[in-house]
């Protein structure tokens, strides 16, 4: 028992010694794919003697550097004769010169071949470095971290099951992919899905139940989704198209392979003729026997007959006929049949009718038949006498013809004089430019024409005197009529005088306005639209003045002293209401103060006592002193807009009033307002 024991340790020692001389090989098959050194302790270049030299770390190379089976500069293998490896010092020398960007490929028994490119002081290993995002080229260089080619991950395509493989560096990154359902519908026998088309992945989408199609008696519905068969059959279609015999009619189911039928009947109904049997009014098919003939009412005509013929699609029947009779025949048609109304026979003769056409020199009769150019009595025009105004008229068909006679200019000039009618009391711009116009045509004529009506020439005299007398400014003028004094034209009544002075006498002032004669009896006053300005004075101290309807700018005293004043209608106010305009207007009740107007000037209605209510626009900015100075009648002073200066003594006398802030701008004048009646020491105006 000792000696086999004996025997079996020895046979255990021969075979782990044989594994001891195989371990090489079997070592190197086993990591026949194994990773080469990383890194390269030191390089040189020495090109003069064209050789390199490489110096590994022996732990890491050596096993490596004795597997070495070739070494390729630029895909050209360099034979190993030429090829030095010192294992001892871990060093391959190559005898080769090296250049920029020389690739050196190295391989070994068991190992991975190792390529690397110089680059200056570099050996930049080809393999790829990466991490999630990025890929990159290291130095092989011991303690270099020189990087080269670094990019982002790209290219490739992620799929549900696996993520993108970046096309340069082969590595993935990304995230995974959507499924890929594609289109081939499965289904069971109530529903239907979609798979995921990728390799390994069970994912389903739209899974739902089948609908849609059609049941048939024949065959079930079909999924308009996936075209699968489902659920029951469908009733019979029998559908709308009849099948018939000779005497009745049905209805058959319409899907392919079914034989029921429906709705079986005898045929009914339809209306025979005489070429065709009634038609069915359900199957539409003809049955039983022909009927009669059916006339109707059109006649049918040749040149001397006419007749009714059979209105059945095929019937040649005719019936009623009987020579054409009856109408009348005129220039352009034949008589026409009272029966048929088919023309027959011959043309009638010419209607010429009673009424005259003409042209510019002749006249004649045409025939009233419609179509007919037929004319007769064709003469030149005659008779009657032409005038200067007018051509001679014809004596047969009364049209004007020829020319008129040759114009008196002199005689047409003393017409449009004679007719002027100019006064005081009808002046308008109308008649001062049917005088200017008289003059225009008079100035016109030769001295003979002029001597011709040397009569007619004072009547175009005074017509024009009339006119500069009444002349009240630049292109304005006046008229009287019925105690009204109306101010009329295009621009601005004259100023009495230019300015004021503290105790100027308007009323010697204003004494000798162009209108002077008439201000006695003025009553009402109308300022006409057109005119600018009423000038300074221009209708103070008018006695009898009552009413007044003005328009434009108010200039300086403008009705100042109008003691009987009562109404001012005021319309298309501009800048200010100038200095003392209604002052001593003493009944003075009513003026409306119209938009547009900014400014009321100094003592503009001082002593108005008559004054009750005012309303001041939204466009009134400033009041002047003594403004409303002794309008002690005064109770209502409406504001609309933002009043920014009431200088003092504006509301001086004035009792009992209020001044009423209407708008929210108006409020804003509070202040302005309450600070002159502090001024003036008034207490018995009140602000609202």
């Amino acid at each position: 028992m000792k000696k086999i024991l004996n025997i079996a340790q020895k046979t255990w020692v021969y075979i782990l010694f044989a594994a001891l001389l195989l371990s090489p090989t079997i070592f190197v098959k086993a990591q026949s794919n194994a990773e080469p050194p990383k890194t390269i302790e030191s390089f040189k270049i020495d090109n003069t003697k064209e050789e390199c030299s490489f110096t590994y770390n022996l732990e890491e190379a050596t096993e490596w550097m004795s597997n070495i089976t070739g070494i390729k500069k630029n895909e050209q293998t360099i034979p190993m004769s030429k090829c030095i490896i010192n294992i001892e010092d871990g060093t391959i020398t190559i005898k080769t010169a090296l250049s920029e960007n020389d690739k050196i490929a190295i391989s070994a028994e068991g190992y991975q071949n190792v390529t690397f490119i110089v680059q200056g002081e570099h050996l930049f290993n080809i393999a790829w470095k990466h991490d999630e995002n990025t890929h990159w080229k290291e130095c092989m260089i011991k303690d270099c971290a020189e990087k080269t080619d670094v990019a982002e991950h790209n290219g490739g395509q992620a799929t549900c099951q696996k993520k993108a493989e970046c096309e340069v560096c082969s590595q993935e990154y990304g995230e995974l992919g959507a499924h890929n359902y594609g289109s081939e519908w499965k289904h069971d026998e109530t529903s239907h899905w979609r798979e995921c088309q990728t390799e390994g992945c069970t994912a389903k989408t739209e899974i739902a139940v089948h609908s849609g199609g059609q049941a048939t008696c024949q065959k079930k519905a079909e999924c308009e989704v996936c075209g699968q068969e489902y659920g029951e059959l469908g009733a019979h279609n029998y559908g709308n198209e009849w099948k018939h015999d000779e005497t009745s009619h049905w209805r058959e189911c319409q899907t392919e392979g079914c034989t029921a039928k429906t709705d079986v009947a005898a045929h009914s109904g339809g209306q025979a003729t005489c070429q065709k049997k009634a038609e069915c009014e359900v199957c539409s098919q003809e049955y039983g026997e022909l009927g009669a003939h059916n006339y109707g009412s059109e006649w049918k005509h040749d040149e001397t007959s006419h007749w009714r013929e059979c209105q059945t699609e095929g019937c040649t029947a005719k019936t009623d006929v009987a020579k054409h009779s009856g109408g009348q025949a005129t220039c352009q048609q034949k008589a026409e049949c009272e029966v048929c109304n088919q023309e027959y026979g011959e043309f009638g003769a010419h209607n010429y009718g009673s009424e005259w056409k003409h042209d510019g020199t002749s006249h004649w009769r045409e025939c009233q038949i419609e179509g007919c150019t037929a004319k007769t009595d064709v003469a030149k025009h005659s008779g009657g006498q032409a005038t200067y105004q007018k051509k001679a008229i014809c004596s047969v068909c009364k049209i004007s013809y020829g020319e008129v006679k040759k114009e008196d200019k002199a005689a047409k000039v003393a017409t449009q004089i004679k007719k002027l009618d100019v006064k005081v009391s009808n002046l308008t711009m109308k008649k001062i430019s049917e005088v200017q116009a008289a003059r225009k045509a008079y100035n016109a004529l030769s001295k003979k024409e002029k001597d011709t009506i040397k009569k007619d020439v004072s009547t175009l005299t005074k017509a024009e005197t009339l006119i500069k007398q009444n002349n009240c400014g630049t292109n304005v003028y006046y008229r009287f009529s019925n105690n009204t004094l109306t101010i009329f034209g295009k621009g601005a009544i004259k100023n009495c005088f230019a300015k004021t002075t503290a105790n100027m006498d308007i009323k010697r002032k204003v004494k000798n306005r162009i209108y002077k004669k008439y201000i006695p009896n003025v009553v009402n006053i109308v300022v006409e639209k057109g005119v600018t300005k009423i000038g300074n004075g221009a209708f103070a101290c008018m006695p009898k003045l009552k009413t007044a309807q003005v328009q434009g700018n108010l200039g300086m005293a403008a009705f100042w002293g109008c003691a009987n004043l009562e109404k001012v209608t005021y319309t298309n106010g501009a800048g200010t209401i100038g200095f003392a305009c209604f002052a001593e207007c003493k009944k003075l009740k009513s003026v409306a103060i119209p938009e547009g107007i900014s400014a009321i000037d100094k003592s503009c209605f001082a002593n108005c006592k008559k004054l009750k209510q005012i309303n001041l626009p939204s466009t009134l900015k400033t009041i002047g002193e003594n403004g409303f100075y002794g309008c002690t009648g005064l109770r209502t002073v409406t504001v609309k807009g933002r009043v920014t200066k009431c200088k003092i003594f504006a509301f001086y006398k004035v009792k009992n009033c209020k001044i009423i802030l209407k708008t929210k701008a108006a409020k804003k004048s509070k202040k302005v307002f309450a600070k002159e009646l502090k001024q003036e020491g008034n207490k018995k105006v009140k602000i609202k």
